[in-house]
């Protein structure tokens, strides 16, 4: 009798698990590095990695419907992104590079990728567009970036730049 009386919790904790399972995006930074390395995949003979020729559309990174994209340097202050997006979000205080997704009248996403203002370490995607003054650049879906794939003591990172920005 007290094995059937904790049988039946689990089982239904385990239906109710299952029931609740939805599908989560991949994180924008994931897909903009897995883009990365499928379109600057060295096909050569030299088969030497990864290759600096290879251009990339932000609507091969960004699934769904949306307008454009805001990406924010580490010195973007809340103030500045809210502004900047003509929404309020709650973005944190952290050192990060933000990056905001907006569709016609709203935000759709908001991520966060880590910064580290001293080096570029292992899987940095930084773009290099960024506006000194604003702290933030904006793209449409027809953005395309030149890739430069670079190495140092921590490992590999992308730096991406524009090549039809407005």
């Amino acid at each position: 009798m007290i094995r059937n009386a904790i049988a039946l919790p689990v089982i239904g904790f385990l239906v109710c698990s299952c029931a609740n399972t939805r599908t989560v995006d991949v994180k924008i930074k994931d897909k903009l590095i897995s883009v990365i390395r499928e379109e600057c995949r060295d096909t050569s003979s030299s088969n030497t990695g990864l290759h600096n020729e290879c251009v990339i559309n932000l609507n091969t990174v960004i699934d769904g419907t949306w307008k454009e994209t805001y990406v924010f340097s580490p010195a973007a202050t809340n103030e500045e992104i809210n502004e900047a997006i003509g929404s309020k979000i709650a973005a944190s205080d952290k050192i990060t590079r933000k990056v905001v997704v907006r569709g016609d009248n709203e935000v759709l996403r908001y991520e966060e990728f880590n910064a580290n203002l001293e080096e570029f370490v292992d899987h940095d995607v930084v773009f290099d567009d960024i506006d000194p003054i604003t702290h933030h650049a904006v793209f449409d879906r027809d953005s395309a970036f030149q890739v430069e794939v670079n190495t140092n003591k921590n490992g590999t990172f992308y730096r991406l730049k524009c090549v039809n920005c407005r």
